[in-house]
């Protein structure tokens, strides 16, 4: 059975217009503050697009930390929502060029406040003069508690390869924020060195992408890449990913691969989970 159906559509609309996302400066912001004080962040909005929009605000929790919970922290005990005030809450951007400063006020409860962070989300809802959506931009908001001091700490928690062919496979890593700071990705790495070799260093590799924004509590993130496998000997090899959330404080996880060749061409098999990496196994890059 078919049928066709012709829609006449709106006849107020003379003109179909795309999303236009706004550009923000900074992406994301951290205000420092006190329990008991109100302080200040200023997010500058850009309109490149040539049409006029009008923007309302809006604030919210960041959905990883909605549903979630760590021990005994709940993502909603990290929430700042109630704290802040955008200022303006609706504006209009002119096309072109059009441009308008936040005002992002935090005022910080006390004693309320005793983790290290808290979050909110600030969403932009942009329409185009005759109503149409013009698209939603967002950005995290951290309000940062300077009297408890707190270090992030990045947990590796898989990692899976895939033959691409001609040698040349797909990584991909998960990495999870485990505390109640965020943390934003320095490096995230991937290579292959031999089980028996102490000293370390790969014999393939590459950095790994993925999104570099900040990485909030509770969030699991995914990072790939491509390694090449053609140079590769015969051999069992530890295929490590690793993920730099500080200077110099790296995160890891690993799985034990088997290579052979056949033909020209080389081939994985996983022959073992996530083991522990002893000192002498450090990768040296």
């Amino acid at each position: 059975v078919q049928k066709e159906v012709d829609f006449a559509g709106d006849p107020r609309i003379t003109q179909v217009t795309a999303d236009k996302p706004l550009d923000l400066e900074p992406l994301d912001i951290t205000i420092e503050s006190l329990p008991g004080a109100t302080r200040t962040g200023t997010v500058k909005v850009f309109n490149g697009a040539d049409a006029t929009v009008n923007v309302r605000t809006a604030l919210g929790l960041p959905p990883v930390l909605q549903r979630t919970a760590v021990g005994e922290v709940k993502g909603e005990d990290l929430d700042c929502t109630g704290w802040l005030k955008v200022i303006p809450e609706q504006f209009t951007l002119q096309g072109e060029g059009g441009r308008q400063n936040l005002q992002i006020v935090a005022t910080m409860p006390n004693p309320v406040a005793t983790h290290p962070c808290y979050y909110a989300i600030l969403a932009l809802w942009a329409t185009y003069p005759d109503g149409q959506q013009a698209g939603v931009t967002t950005m995290p908001i951290c309000v940062r508690n300077t009297n408890i001091q707190a270090q992030p700490e990045a947990e590796g928690l898989k990692i899976g390869i895939q033959d691409l062919g001609q040698s040349k496979f797909l990584v991909a890593t998960t990495f999870a924020n485990q505390k109640t700071i965020h943390f934003a990705p320095i490096t995230v790495r991937a290579g292959v060195i031999a089980s028996t070799d102490a000293s370390g260093i790969p014999r393939t590799g590459a950095y790994l992408g993925g999104d570099p924004g900040l990485m909030l509590p509770f969030e699991m993130r995914q990072f790939s890449g491509v390694l090449d496998f053609s140079t590769l000997p015969a051999d069992t090899y530890l295929l490590v990913g690793r993920l730099e959330y500080a200077p110099n404080q790296f995160a890891r996880t690993n799985k034990l691969i088997r290579v052979s060749i056949e033909g020209d061409q080389r081939v994985v098999q996983t022959i073992g989970t996530q083991q522990e990496l002893g000192e002498n196994v450090e990768i040296k890059w």
